[in-house]
């Protein structure tokens, strides 16, 4: 039997997963009909592979102004699982085969292909007792988040098991000057790609690819193919993921 302060502190953790919504503007359909962001083909702003999943990234417009559309895709078959909008985000990272890190507002860890939130990082540190944030002073090491607490102290966020802990030391970057958010997508995946099969997405821009259940899975900089399902074995396309 878990001791009460157990529970407490799972307790005090699904609240404040839940309470991290309020930190992006969460869009959903009306019974009006589809809001436009859906069929909005939008400016492409990067892509990631995450696991068994697309993840694609699209700045369009929404009612509450300039947004971004995030959309996952089955990596198997090119269908869409889940899309949402959101506003004053910044980008993704693979967190773990089924969660990304994303900047929106602040940290958060998503779940795939839900897109369900799982923790706020100033939320959750806030929630759990673990010290006062300071706000915007966070980095990504690999997949693990990192976070500056006021007084020079600094915590570090498991993605797998949402453990917060106490950082050993405190990385450099997060006392000095802010960088901006960059998404990591560019990491030589393209070009072993290509030294496969150089002319199966034809001149659309590889923005990432990967291995999944016999497919080269590719994400291009193109509107007209943001995603493609290639056969390993004969180059053929499989599946191709456009505008909506």
């Amino acid at each position: 039997m878990k001791r009460s302060g157990e529970l407490s502190a799972m307790t005090a953790l699904a609240i404040v997963a839940c309470v991290g919504i309020g930190a992006y503007v969460w869009l959903t359909f009306t019974r009006e009909g589809p809001p436009a962001w859906v069929k909005d083909p939008g400016v492409t702003r990067g892509s990631l592979i995450v696991g068994d999943y697309v993840v694609l990234l699209d700045a369009v417009s929404t009612e509450e102004g300039a947004g971004t559309r995030v959309a996952v895709l089955d990596a198997t078959t090119g269908k869409r699982r889940k899309a949402m909008a959101a506003t004053d985000f910044a980008g993704c990272r693979v967190a773990t085969s089924t969660r990304m890190w994303c900047a929106a507002a602040g940290l958060h860890l998503w779940e795939l292909p839900s897109l369900e939130p799982l923790l706020s990082v100033e939320g959750a540190i806030v929630g759990g007792g673990h010290g006062a944030p300071v706000s915007g002073a966070w980095l990504l090491d690999g997949t693990t988040a990192y976070q500056l607490l006021a007084g020079g102290r600094a915590v570090a966020i498991d993605p797998a098991t949402l453990a917060i802990t106490p950082a050993a030391t405190v990385p450099p970057a997060l006392t000095g000057k802010r960088q901006p958010f960059v998404m990591a997508m560019h990491d030589g995946s393209c070009e072993r790609f290509r030294a496969t099969w150089p002319t199966a997405i034809g001149s659309h821009a590889c923005e990432s690819a990967a291995e999944q259940h016999g497919l080269y899975v590719v994400t291009t900089t193109s509107p007209a193919g943001r995603a493609i399902g290639i056969d390993r074995s004969t180059g053929a396309i499989r599946w191709e993921a456009g505008p909506p």
